[in-house]
């Protein structure tokens, strides 16, 4: 019994023992970290996660310690506790850094920030052991491919290679001291040209390369070295969708496909086909001396089967042409009764009819052709499809009313579907800023009808913020605060506020030979604020309704010093001005490209001036009010297919307006305006069937003339209504010239090369402008004898909510004849788009 009662009090003192040896804690009150060089102290501490002042098992101190090891960043780690001090002592001792290096040999494709942020399995900087690190190499080549994958691109357009320093053996030996480097060098390659390979003859092949929208270096090399600085040479580097797109297009045509672009469900296994050999087919290109390295892709292409065995054709038909003579379609062909017709010459003559209607506005046609071997007859039968049904459909919730969309929608029922009504119907849509995206897919019911679904998404946030700031004889100040469509009736309601301080010492000076006197001019602050309302198509009617407020105030100080051989004379007028007005402006829309329109309303300007008259002898002091005011009435026309306000790719406009100011008039000041503005938008580049691209430049053209009127010539114009040639002027930092014109006429042309389509959209623009101005009342003079030119580069910024930001650099011949030292040009900034 005693034995019995003696052996579980022994296992109960030794487990007693075991948890007071491992249940020890310890109150760490500081910890010392040493040997450490590329990790921070912070970076180890938040690894250790050791609590200060707080009791820590020993159990969990060690797992704490072991820690460090595990992380793969130290070779050794020893530690000791200094139990009478509270401090924990680390020794530590760290693998050799390895830095990762990234170099492109050829051009860019990724950022390399994104390929480190991305693409390394390691941490760039940190320790590693060596040996791990022949492991992680591979692994972030895996993971740079799939970066590249991912934005389209495919090998052998990109090769991953890397080498490291020291070299692999030492690495893997670990026989290494210092710091690692890893270099990654990343060669793409430009497609050089595109091979078409198959059974067929050499115009035939040059007839399907015409149709290939694919980039080809080759193609850059041939252009001049100007056009190739505007370019991103990226861009031709081709990505996997545009090879697939190459061969959609290809099999599209009624060379490879009976059905053309209509229906490829005949020749899918045959585009299967091409695609993997294309990307299987790519060899390095021959290119010429200084050249980059650059491949080739192969097409391997089989004809559509349109007739077995060539025949000689006695007669040739056309049936079930509507839009084209049956003569023109014939000429297209270029086939002639007596030949011999061979299925390639027949897929070509198909493939010239097709391109006849395409060139014609007529791309939704399909072309059929039936062969009569026996009796040699040939029949072209046209298929031109009506459109049946129109569905508008809504990509999220509708807020825009219908009577504001069905009014844009040029495209009609019963009626062959034509590409400028196409292309019409998209412009018109996009161009009311209502949409932030519009969509318009035709779809074939049969060879003879289809419909159309247009579909949109209303735009989330369609306000507008804009403000901004400038150098007009001291700083301006801008706020333009808008909001377009909120309740889906069209609404366009905003408020601009503009404020110019002059700085002090911003002076105007002008001397009058005749008089011998020097007139200083002196600004005081201006201050304006319009409010603008408009609501298109009111009630669904097909008026447009407007109307506006405006208040003004602003002064100036005029100081004339006039000196004669007895005395010298200084005049001050200190003029203060205040103008009111108020207008009502309704339109008229024609149709949904044109509008016709009036507006009405009453002007006051009252100008309160102190004239002080200072001579050696006397002074002399008068008040004089003057001002302008009547009513105001005018007469205007528009008309415009642009496609974007702030960055227009197509489309073109035309504005005439013809107005009267100061009718009933206190002032005798009254005058007639004449104003007329043309605009054209033209995109250059290879053009999608239904839609113009959003990458290729593009040209505007603009010429405008003002002319004003007096009904009195011995009053003139008043001041305010004058002219300035500055309106059409780019290359300027502040005003050049004064509002002193009766008429300005001008002619723009710009050409603008996109640099970047994302969120935030950004084009290089060359520029020239020319302005001729007058500054008679009268007409002996109507354009203008005297001129100014400008021409120049900008870079035009468009930031959503802002609007249009332009920086450049250019020439003025105004700022030139006016130097007094050597002119190299003028570096400038503006707002808004230049028309």
């Amino acid at each position: 019994m005693k034995m019995t009662m003696k052996r579980p009090l022994l296992v109960l003192l030794v487990i007693l023992i075991l948890a007071t040896v491992f249940g020890e804690s310890v109150t760490i009150g500081k910890i010392s970290i040493t040997g450490n060089k590329e990790l921070s102290r912070g970076e180890i501490l938040d690894m250790l996660s050791i609590p200060l002042k707080t009791p820590v098992e020993r159990e969990t101190l060690d797992a704490s310690i072991s820690s460090l090891l595990e992380s793969g960043y130290f070779e050794d780690v020893n530690y000791s506790y200094d139990e009478v001090k509270g401090i924990l002592n680390i020794v530590l001792k760290e693998y050799p850094a390895v830095t990762a290096k990234f170099t492109y040999v050829g051009p860019k494709l990724l950022d390399v920030d994104t390929l480190e942020a991305s693409g390394l399995s390691f941490k760039n900087g940190y320790p590693m052991k060596p040996y791990n690190l022949i492991y992680e190499i591979p692994r972030t080549k895996e993971k740079l491919a799939a970066l590249f994958q991912n934005e389209g691109y495919f090998e052998p357009f990109y090769e991953i290679e890397w080498e490291t320093i020291p070299d692999k053996s030492k690495i893997m030996n670990e026989e290494v001291n210092e710091p690692i480097e890893v270099h990654f060098i990343i060669k793409t390659y430009y497609l050089w040209d595109v091979e078409l390979q198959g059974d067929f003859s050499e115009e035939f092949g040059m007839v399907l390369k015409d149709k290939l929208e694919l980039k080809t270096f080759k193609s850059l090399y041939d252009k001049p070295s100007l056009m190739r600085l505007f370019i991103k040479k990226k861009d031709y580097v081709p990505k996997q969708e545009d090879i697939v797109e190459a061969v959609k297009t290809l099999y599209s045509s009624y060379l490879l496909n009976k059905e053309g672009p209509w229906d490829q469900k005949a020749v899918y296994q045959l585009m299967l086909l091409t695609l993997n050999n294309a990307f299987q087919s790519v060899k390095t290109a021959d290119v010429p001396e200084g050249v980059e390295p650059s491949k080739i892709i192969s097409f391997y292409l089989r004809p559509a089967d349109y007739i077995k065995e060539p025949f000689e054709v006695n007669g040739i038909f056309v049936k079930g042409n509507e839009n084209l003579p049956e003569l023109s379609i014939l000429m297209a062909s270029n086939l002639k009764e007596g030949e011999e017709i061979t299925n390639e010459k027949l897929a070509l003559a198909i493939d010239s009819v097709y391109k006849l209607f395409q060139d014609n506005g007529y791309p939704f046609s399909s072309i059929s052709a039936f062969v009569d071997t026996e009796r040699g007859f040939l029949t072209f039968e046209i298929h031109e499809p009506k459109v049946r049904e129109i569905n508008v459909n809504f990509d999220g919730e509708q807020k825009t009313r219908d009577y504001l969309i069905q009014d844009r929608i040029v495209i009609e029922k019963g009626k062959t579907l034509k590409l400028d009504d196409y292309r019409n119907t998209y412009a018109l849509l996009k161009g009311t800023n209502y949409f932030e995206s519009v969509t318009i897919n035709p779809v074939p019911v049969n060879k003879d009808a289809l419909d159309v679904t247009i579909t949109l998404k209303e735009k989330d946030r369609n306000g507008k913020f804009m403000g901004g700031g400038g150098w007009q004889n001291g700083i301006n100040l801008n706020l333009d605060v808008g909001i377009l469509n909120p309740f889906g009736y069209g609404q366009d309601i905003a408020t601009k506020l503009t404020i110019n301080v002059p700085i002090k010492g911003n002076k105007q000076e002008e001397y009058d030979v005749s008089l011998g006197a020097t007139t200083t001019t002196t600004s005081s602050p201006t201050y304006n604020i319009t409010l603008n309302y408009s609501l298109p198509k009111a009630g669904g009617s097909n008026w447009d309704l407007s109307t506006s407020a405006a208040f003004n105030y602003y002064g100036k100080a005029e100081v004339t010093e006039e000196a004669t051989a007895s005395d010298a004379t200084t005049t001050t007028i200190t003029s203060k001005y205040t103008e009111i007005s108020f207008a009502f402006s309704p339109k008229y829309r024609i149709s949904p490209t044109s509008r016709v329109g009036f507006s009405t309303g009453f002007e006051s300007i009252s100008k309160e001036s102190t004239i002080a008259t200072e001579t050696s002898l006397d002074s002399t002091y008068s008040d004089v009010q003057t001002g302008f005011d009547g009513l105001y009435l005018s007469a205007n026309y528009n008309f415009s297919t642009r496609d974007d306000l702030l960055r227009p790719n197509l489309g073109s406009e035309l504005s005439a307006n013809a107005y009267v100011r100061g009718l009933l008039g206190d002032y005798g000041q009254g005058f007639l305006g004449l104003k007329t503005e043309y605009k054209k938008f033209i995109k250059l580049g290879n053009k999608d069937q239904f839609t113009q691209p959003t990458t290729g430049p593009v040209i505007g053209i603009r010429l405008g003339t003002e002319q004003l009127f007096p009904f009195n010539n011995t009053e003139g114009v008043y001041e305010k209504y004058l002219l300035s040639p500055d309106y059409y002027i780019r290359v300027k930092t502040s005003s050049i010239f004064d509002q002193e014109y009766y008429g300005v006429t001008a002619g723009s042309l710009q050409i603008r090369f996109p640099v970047s389509n994302g969120s935030i959209p950004v084009d290089i623009t060359a520029f020239a402008d020319a302005v001729f101005y007058r500054s008679s009342p009268t007409l002996v003079d109507f354009i203008g004898k005297d001129n100014v030119i400008d021409l120049g580069l900008s870079l035009d910024i468009s930031i959503p909510m802002i609007g249009v930001i332009r920086l450049g650099y250019g020439y003025n011949s105004y700022l030139y004849a006016n130097a007094v030292e050597p002119y190299w040009g003028t570096f400038f900034f503006g707002f808004g788009p230049a028309f």
